[in-house]
């Protein structure tokens, strides 16, 4: 019952219980009080009458048998204590006659051992005779004998076990009528308690609906009204703090000017979404949106249009979704959508259609016609088997890509092209770790002279001494970085090291030009002059025309006019330059002419065929015609056998590099190779 207090707090510890308990103590203190007192009036009551009795029989004891005893007359003394003993009102369990020296004269009844003299009633009720002694004496108080009796109690005892027995059964009546009256009053004391008890457990559980009723105007009345009002504020605040702590968790989740759920809510409904979706075997779209050319509107119509068109955005994004998708706001004027319960990607490609058709139609602001488009990314779950962050980041790749392929499109993220370029992020990364641990190495490949056998240069090579792989050449991590910044820094690490090893040949004696590969990235870096100009200082010993700078043919083409500057800076410091594969581009001799390079390099894959392709015969013939022409050396690199020497030899080119040669080797082989090296004889002839 919702006034039952016993509901929640222990019987024990009730006011009733109490109240009721106090009075049974008292009763009960009473109770036994009221039968101390009736059980010691009974037994002085009984003292006085066994006293009056005794008082009674001693004349007639002398009476009867004073005389029979002075005379011993034996058989009339037992006559007597017979009839005193065996009928059925006597008085006496039994007797016993003694003369005056203490022989026995007679007696009668169930004689004890050895009966003990009671001085008190108190002493004989534990076996209800009253045991004593009264002297037999003649007239002129001559002693004769003693009578030693005992004095049944039995009669006397029945009579104070009734009288206290009524007396139990009136105080047990008396106690059951006082607690019956405690009970009512206490329970009509209590039980507005019961209710206050009751009200304040449903107002601590949050229940301000029922009050107090109560007709009484005293204490516990007031006390009731009170409450009753200290609900009703209770219940008034408890409504305002409910509404608020909801305005404040609508707005923790959802965007103040669109009313559309914020990022917090968009991850809590991803995730959820995702979990649906596998329970039920469908695809889940997560879409990124945004806008086209948002910011010159703002700009133009001021950021209360631009909220405003933000709004219709929104409501244009409810409008064309299902209630069961999510249209999420993140900020600015970007949009997540979340489509789930899909069958195919067709389904979901034709809700973006029509979200782009949509989105592309005519608003009004402030009266004035505003057109906007939007770029969308999408990923679909589970083709594109990720976490919800991972998710998120690949719709937002896919967005950027339309917007780069010409914006008011969607794109479709691409796992596989994706994973491509993580791998490409790592291997990038893990390249320029190994230039910070130093596992990069030189190697160098020697330039001859075939007509006169000696070696006029060096080329320097990079290679990658991988602590797992070994040695890697080139091709296995230049592509990955040459296009990056990263390109920079080791190009810079490649003319720093080929310098220092240039100055310690030239100290020991050998004096060699050494050439580098320059990447277009780092070629065209805005310092790119300066920061050379302060290697060729660090290496005070070498003159500048040491230095050969190997630019390759696509590079030229990128920026002729930035090429060419830089081209012609270097060559006031005494650098010079060599233009790598020759032939391979899209060759122009009008660019030949603009860019003033000192060298042309015949790219191998013409000269390699040189002996068997009359094209590649014909192109090297030219490209040799070319550089006699402009006054501009000429190198033939990938020269992998005497037969290839003799026949560039026959077309004017004597300098030459390649396998049949030497291969590229690591700085201290070259001495000894420069030693042992010989021309093949068929060169010299």
């Amino acid at each position: 019952m919702a006034d039952d207090p016993s509901s929640s707090i222990p019987w024990y510890r009730s006011i009733r219980f109490r109240l009721v308990g106090t009075a049974i103590v008292i009763e009960m203190l009473m109770l036994g009080l009221l039968l101390a007192n009736s059980y010691r009036l009974v037994t002085e009551a009984l003292e006085t009458q066994t006293q009056m009795r005794l008082e009674a029989l001693t004349p007639l004891l002398d009476a009867s048998l004073a005389d029979r005893v002075f005379q011993r007359d034996h058989s009339e003394i037992e006559s007597i204590l017979h009839r005193l003993t065996d009928s059925q009102s006597a008085e006496f369990s039994y007797i016993v006659v003694l003369g005056p020296r203490g022989e026995l004269l007679g007696k009668a009844g169930e004689v004890p051992a050895a009966p003990n003299e009671d001085f008190n009633v108190q002493s004989a009720l534990s076996d209800l005779t009253y045991d004593t002694r009264v002297q037999l004496t003649l007239p002129g108080e001559t002693r004769v004998g003693t009578v030693q009796f005992g004095l049944s109690l039995v009669n006397l005892a029945g009579l104070r076990g009734n009288v206290l027995k009524q007396s139990l059964l009136i105080a047990g009546i008396a106690v059951f009528l006082s607690l019956l009256l405690l009970a009512s009053l206490g329970y009509l004391f209590t039980r507005h308690i019961a209710r206050l008890v009751a009200a304040t457990r449903r107002v601590a559980q949050g229940d301000f609906s029922a009050s107090i009723v109560s007709a009484s105007r005293d204490e516990i009345g007031m006390l009731a009204e009170n409450f009753n009002r200290m609900a009703a504020s209770l219940a008034h605040e408890a409504s305002e703090r409910n509404r608020q702590q909801h305005e404040l968790e609508f707005l923790a989740h959802h965007d103040p000017l669109t009313q559309l759920p914020n990022r917090i809510l968009l991850a809590d409904r991803l995730a959820q979404s995702i979990a649906r979706m596998q329970r039920a075997q469908r695809l889940l779209a997560i879409v990124y949106l945004d806008l086209d050319d948002f910011k010159p509107v703002n700009d133009a119509l001021g950021h209360k249009a631009g909220d405003q068109l933000l709004v219709m955005v929104a409501q244009r994004l409810k409008e064309h979704t299902r209630a069961d998708d999510t249209v999420c706001r993140l900020g600015g004027d970007e949009f997540v959508l979340l489509l789930g319960d899909l069958g195919t990607i067709e389904e979901c490609t034709q809700t973006i259609e029509r979200l782009i058709a949509a989105l592309g139609k005519t608003y009004v602001l402030d009266q004035k016609p505003v057109h906007i488009t939007a770029s969308i990314g999408m990923t679909v779950y589970p083709f594109d088997d990720a976490d919800a962050d991972t998710l998120m980041r690949h719709a937002d790749q896919a967005m950027y890509v339309a917007k780069q392929s010409g914006r008011n499109r969607f794109h479709l993220f691409d796992a596989e092209h994706d994973r491509q370029v993580q791998m490409q992020r790592s291997n990038r990364a893990r390249i320029e770790a190994a230039l910070a641990r130093q596992e990069f190495v030189l190697h160098y490949q020697p330039k001859v002279d075939m007509r006169s056998g000696r070696a006029i240069g060096v080329e320097a090579l990079i290679r990658w001494q991988h602590p797992d792989e070994g040695l890697l050449p080139p091709s296995r991590f230049l592509p990955e970085v040459e296009d990056s910044d990263f390109a920079i820094p080791l190009g810079e690490w490649v003319i720093a090291t080929a310098l220092a090893q240039s100055s310690e040949w030239r100290a020991s004696g050998l004096n060699l030009g050494i050439s580098v590969n320059i990447s277009p990235r780092h070629l065209q870096s805005h310092n790119f002059p300066a920061r050379l100009a302060t290697l060729l200082q660090q290496h005070g010993d070498l003159p500048p025309a040491v230095l050969e700078l190997e630019v390759v043919e696509s590079a030229a083409l990128e920026d002729v006019v930035r090429v060419a500057e830089v081209i012609e800076a270097c060559h006031a410091m005494g650098v010079t330059f060599a233009l790598d594969d020759f032939g391979t581009g899209y060759s122009s001799l009008s660019y030949f002419k603009r860019l003033h390079v000192d060298v042309l390099k015949i790219d191998q894959s013409f000269v390699r065929d040189l002996l068997t392709d009359e094209e590649d015969h014909a192109i090297v013939e030219g490209v040799i015609s070319l550089t006699r022409t402009f006054k501009r050396q000429v190198i033939a690199e990938g020269v992998e056998s005497a037969e290839i020497g003799v026949a560039l030899l026959e077309l004017g080119c004597s300098i030459a590099q390649g396998y049949g040669i030497a291969k590229p080797m690591p700085a201290a082989d070259l001495p000894q190779w420069l030693a042992n090296w010989q021309p093949y004889p068929q060169w010299r002839n």
